[in-house]
């Protein structure tokens, strides 16, 4: 983008009988409100016009401070898709999107389909995969013995394209769930963050029901579980390539492995938090809740859910700590898959 443009992750209601727009943003959590003029301008601006072209008569000092003004209050973005924090988190919009009804009745298909299918397929995709020689249809011979005569490089080669497909999978199946669920979807987008991936700016405050927030976390891992059943049956159709579609299933394997993890920033954790009631920032009080005898004894006499909150602040706190071998055992298994 050469030039600021509309933001993709406002949403903006006209005020009754005032000429003004009532604009919430959903990235830093602001709420203002902006002249109906403004939102005009604002609305013209798509990244690819020079706002001095549309500034009709204003003054270019005029423009400049109210390009300001809507820079100010959230209204367009002057970060042409990129975005740091200054904290080594790195941001790259790749794809902005609006929230419409026809994109929310498609996503509410694809939810249920994604829902229904992932199991049924990975079961299916296991089973064809042991069954090798009696689902071996195609013969291969030949690209097998080119992929063979220089296994290194596209063994590594699939294994990058498996992280990347698995990571954009993920993200996309969040949005879809968010969005069929009454969510807003405002963009996806790559990042770095210590290690590079993908995320979805998304906004489900308005989804009540804390089952659809968790089928929300949940549905970039039911992705990559799909993904899974997919490469095992390519595993299985495919037996020349076998070994090639076997490390892209071990990646997603391990990509939703560590993403159920109890750590910080998985979908696992919210998921645990979601279920006992809790949020993030209130780890701190899970890890009191295990020490205390009496805490633990006022827990367990409160019930199944009770007892249900204790469980999971214990599982909390041991998924935590395994963490590091767990990582270090899914390098092992990657680096093994190449040997």
């Amino acid at each position: 983008m050469k030039y600021p443009f509309f933001s993709n992750w406002i949403a903006y209601k006209r005020i009754p009988d005032q000429d003004a727009y009532f604009v919430k943003d959903y990235v830093l959590d602001t709420e203002n409100i902006v002249p109906a003029e403004m939102m005009r301008f604002a609305k013209k601006l798509d990244g690819k016009i020079n706002p001095y072209s549309i500034r009709g008569k204003r003054s270019l000092t005029e423009t400049r401070e109210l390009l300001d003004e809507l820079d100010y209050l959230g209204v367009i973005r002057r970060d042409k898709g990129f975005i740091s924090d200054g904290d080594g988190l790195y941001m790259r919009t790749i794809v902005r999107t609006r929230n419409t009804r026809i994109k929310m009745t498609i996503s509410k298909i694809l939810n249920v389909l994604l829902m229904v299918s992932f199991l049924p397929i990975l079961i299916f995709g296991i089973y064809v995969y042991l069954k090798v020689d009696d689902f071996g249809y195609y013969d291969l011979s030949l690209l097998g013995r080119i992929i063979y005569a220089h296994p290194v490089l596209y063994v590594w080669g699939f294994n990058i394209f498996s992280l990347i497909c698995g990571g954009a999978i993920h993200e996309v199946c969040h949005g879809i769930a968010c969005r069929a669920y009454g969510g807003r979807v405002f963009e996806y987008g790559a990042m770095i963050n210590i290690l590079p991936g993908f995320y979805t700016l998304m906004d489900d405050s308005k989804v009540r029901s804390r089952l659809r927030k968790i089928q929300i976390l949940a549905a970039g891992v039911e992705g990559n579980l799909l993904l899974v059943g997919g490469f095992l049956l390519l595993a299985g159709i495919f037996p020349d390539l076998k070994d090639v579609f076997s490390v892209g299933a071990l990646v997603n394997i391990i990509m939703t492995f560590v993403n159920m993890m109890a750590i910080d920033g998985t979908d696992g954790l919210k998921i645990l938090l979601l279920l006992i009631g809790m949020e993030s920032k209130d780890i701190d009080d899970i890890k009191c809740m295990t020490k205390g005898k009496n805490k633990r004894e006022i827990l367990a006499s409160n019930g199944y859910y009770g007892v249900a909150k204790l469980i999971a602040c214990h599982m909390i706190i041991w998924l935590q700590r395994i963490y590091p071998i767990v990582i270090l055992l899914d390098v092992i298994a990657v680096i093994g898959a190449f040997l």
